[in-house]
């Protein structure tokens, strides 16, 4: 990875690192995954996906992340969790 690359994700990466599976959730599909890829989730809310077969850029409510080595159990250090919310009922 070059210099300015590095630097880039280390100033403005919220998270980065190794993931079991991304899954991609899109308006009116299917959703569909990638296994074993490298995320980075920066703070604009842009998630960075390199897979051996293809390289995604996206933003954070389109995918679901799960981490590899960050279970429930056991777990030290930060973690970053993408929750999706339901829409507010109106109560009439």
């Amino acid at each position: 990875m070059r210099f300015w690359q590095q630097l880039h994700r280390k100033l403005f990466a919220l998270q980065s690192g190794p993931a079991h599976r991304v899954i991609f959730y899109y308006f009116g599909e299917d959703p569909t995954y990638l296994e074993d890829a490298y995320v980075t989730v920066f703070r604009n809310g842009v998630v960075e996906i390199h897979h051996r077969n293809e390289h995604v850029s996206t933003h954070a409510q389109n995918v679901e992340i799960l981490w590899k080595g960050r279970g429930s159990t056991g777990h030290k250090g930060r973690h970053l969790s993408l929750i999706k919310n339901e829409p507010p009922k109106s109560h009439l």
